[in-house]
């Protein structure tokens, strides 16, 4: 799989992404122009992408728009506020992320409606619900 980042400064998210997915090998990238990738996970705030497709974008629901008009995507998974597919449900020694809507994996399958828990670290939730909706889209097997 691979998952390209948009807005990653420090690389945090990237870090974070590959704590979670562990021995899954996803390939991390910078997103280019012209090019597809498997996911595209937007960072919170930003509304600026090179145009390139994917199957699964995941953005910050206030960024989901301006994204969507950039970047041909397959499905929009959003995330961070109350409305949105993916939003923080609790954090402490792990996040607990819910999961408010069914999406559609890369693989074509479903993953229903349910609570994914990844271990706890320094993001903000914002960030962990935007990691937790590129591994949902990659159809990660450490997710119910």
């Amino acid at each position: 799989m691979t998952i390209a980042i948009l807005g990653d400064a420090g690389g945090q998210l990237a870090y974070y992404l590959a704590q979670c997915a562990g021995s899954a090998e996803y390939v991390l990238l910078m997103p280019q122009e012209g090019q597809c990738y498997d996911v595209l996970l937007a960072a919170p705030g930003v509304r600026q992408a090179p145009r390139c497709a994917t199957q699964a974008l995941v953005a910050h629901d206030l960024d989901a728009a301006a994204l969507a008009g950039q970047v041909q995507a397959g499905t929009v998974i959003t995330y961070g506020t109350e409305k949105s597919t993916l939003c923080l449900s609790s954090a402490a020694d792990s996040c607990l992320v819910a999961l408010q809507r069914e999406v559609v994996t890369c693989q074509g399958q479903t993953m229903g409606i349910g609570e994914l828990r990844l271990p706890g670290t320094g993001l903000s939730g914002e960030q962990v619900c935007g990691v937790a909706g590129a591994l949902a889209a990659c159809g990660w097997p450490g997710l119910p």
